[in-house]
């Protein structure tokens, strides 16, 4: 038996790939590890620790690490004998733990895809190292990043960094500063904007601003007991009601100034222009692709990672769309895309049988706007933006204030539906923003969002009621399970309420997800029609296949707009694979009155799909 702490399936595949020999039966005990302890590291060094006699054999005494710092062959010796001893040893009582937990335990038989090997046990162990098998192909497969665009939005997002420093240069004076500067060393005379010493200065001794109302000193608080500066904090300054107009201009300034600056060009654009291989940083290959590593061993509910960039959250916040668009199909290819609709609210419904949204997933109708028409009553009703059809519990309003009552109804539901109060979903509707960095409900009071989750509470009294079953249900066994494939959590922060209540949510997706991606898996399998073919993309509720065009076609082709296919649909093998897909990711849980359906597009990006 071949034992190894996240040596796993990357290193299988290269001994299959390289020497055309299969290794013998393999533990990953990286695996055994997240089953015993979810929520806690599950490094070689902590499991080890932990479970065995020694302490500390990763690193010299001044804190080098022996595997990339040491020249003494000795040195590197004795570290690796004791490394394969400590991985032998702590694999008996990981699989102990595992036993215990239910990871060899069958799952249940009538939700088995017809996609799993008849060979292969249907338990939860296996499935998660099925599913890192479809990580190793997802990295191989990789992402063609589109460098002509890449190009257009650096040199975009650079001209609006240097116009938001030209605007913050405007602003300071105002605030109580003398100018801004890049290279500035004290706040005394400049602010440099990237400096967190400095903006606290301006924040904290020349604004005299304290911690924002209903923000938590955990939150507020760096890790050296320094008043934060970072955007979940100004965010909060932003909400708080105290900044008068010009300091409110600054700090959205300085928010998006940062964000470009940092995150769009520092961290996805500028990188993704490097061509030589550096897997730590992410960037792009000699084929044009981008290979992240993903992973199935790091989430305690049971979602993947990404790391290396990470492609789960490219262009996630609203008006970043467009970073999206970078990451394509290669000429010659289309991407087919599809997601689970309403995955959380459906779930809950079923596995807390609220009746509201069972009725609403029933005969069609929006749940949000049911909460909004039980909240805003006839002002909903009557309110502008549902276009010519009028009021309706069944479409969404097109725009105006009842899509603006509607979207502050959908933030509520989701800031509160894993038992937060009033209090926090004051702060998170407060803090929503949109894409030009605005907050449209930062006048919101915290007494109108109390009012708001009231009326929910009274339509829908049935949330509270399964929040204090769940807590019973961990007070009693100390751990929660979910009820699609069984997967245990851990400690849940001791009974936190909202961790509690939000584990059998998540983990239930992502159980659902299993089932779903072994069946895509079977319809599209790993380079079915070439290098780069198959799935190439997951992201908790979503799946992306890269297909190739039918011959024939300009190798850009790009397909008409959802709006235009009822007079231009799409060519028969595209729309066959955009159903297929969409029938794959359809997951009917037995028992359940709502069925988990998918929604698919096709595009020639990930932000078309």
């Amino acid at each position: 038996v071949w034992v190894g702490h996240n040596a796993g399936y990357y290193d299988r595949m290269v001994i299959e790939n390289h020497l055309g020999v299969t290794p013998l039966p393999l533990v990953d005990t990286l695996f055994h590890a997240r089953f015993r302890a979810p929520d806690l590291p599950k490094s070689l060094k902590t499991v080890g620790s932990v479970l065995t006699d020694v302490e500390r054999w990763e690193t010299t005494e001044k804190g080098t690490k022996i595997s990339t710092g040491s020249e003494d062959d000795d040195e590197l010796l004795r570290y690796n004998i004791v490394d394969t001893v400590v991985n032998a040893r702590i694999t008996v009582p990981l699989i102990d733990c595992s036993q215990e937990a239910g990871a060899f335990r069958s799952i249940r038989g009538d939700i088995q895809p017809s996609g799993w090997p008849n060979q292969r046990a249907w338990n939860l162990n296996e499935v998660d190292h099925a599913t890192q098998e479809m990580c190793v192909n997802m990295h191989k497969n990789g992402v063609w990043v589109d460098q002509e665009l890449r190009g257009k939005l650096e040199t975009e997002y650079q001209l609006s960094v240097r116009n938001r420093f030209s605007k913050l240069r405007e602003l300071i004076r105002q605030v109580g500063g003398k100018d801004i500067s890049e290279s500035a060393v004290s706040a005394d005379d400049n602010v440099n904007p990237g400096s967190a010493a400095q903006i606290r200065d301006l924040l904290y001794d020349k604004w005299k601003l304290s911690i924002p109302p209903q923000m938590e000193a955990r939150d507020f608080y760096t890790e050296s007991g320094l008043p934060g500066t970072g955007d979940a904090v100004l965010r909060g300054h932003l909400a708080s009601g105290r900044l008068d107009e010009a300091q409110t201009a600054f700090i959205r300034e300085l928010r998006l100034y940062r964000r470009e600056k940092n995150k769009i060009l520092g961290t996805t654009l500028i990188p993704l222009n490097r061509r030589d291989v550096d897997m730590k940083r992410g960037v792009v290959h000699e084929d044009g692709r981008v290979r992240s590593t993903w992973n199935a061993h790091v989430t305690s509910v049971g979602r993947l990672s990404s790391s290396g960039p990470n492609l789960q959250n490219q262009g996630s916040r609203k008006g970043q769309g467009r970073l999206k668009a970078i990451f394509a199909a290669e000429p010659g290819r289309i991407l087919v895309g599809a997601d689970l609709d309403q995955a959380h609210l459906r779930i809950t419904a079923c596995y807390w049988q609220i009746p509201l949204l069972l009725e609403c997933f029933s005969e069609g109708k929006d749940p949000h706007n049911t909460l909004a028409y039980a909240t805003f009553g006839d002002k909903f009703k009557s309110a502008s933006g549902w276009g010519p059809d009028g009021f309706s519990l069944y479409n969404k309003p097109e725009g105006g204030e009842a899509k603006d009552m509607r979207d502050v109804c959908k933030t509520l539901r989701y800031a509160s539906i894993y038992g937060a109060n009033p209090a926090t979903a004051w702060q998170v509707i407060t803090s929503t923003e949109t894409g030009d960095g605005r907050l449209p409900y930062v006048g919101m009071t915290l007494r109108e969002v109390r009012m708001m989750h009231d009326a929910w509470m009274k339509s829908e009294p049935e949330w509270a009621e399964s929040w204090d079953r769940m807590m019973n249900m961990y007070k009693h066994q100390g751990w929660m399970e979910e009820p699609v494939m069984g997967r245990r959590s851990g400690p849940l922060g001791d009974g936190k309420l909202n961790e509690v209540v939000n584990f059998p949510i998540l983990a239930a997706e992502s159980s659902i997800m299993r089932i779903a991606e072994i069946a895509v898996q079977e319809a599209f399998p790993f380079e079915f029609a070439g290098k780069g073919t198959g799935m190439i993309h997951q992201c908790h509720d979503s799946i992306a296949v890269e297909i190739p065009l039918p011959d024939g076609f300009d190798p850009l082709w790009k397909p008409p707009h959802p709006k235009e296919r009822k007079n231009n649909p799409l060519p028969p093998e595209i729309e066959k694979a955009r159903r297929e897909l969409e029938e794959r990711m359809t997951v009917s849980i037995p028992g359940w009155e709502v069925v988990m359906t998918a929604e698919g597009d096709v595009g020639r990006t990930l932000k078309d799909i």
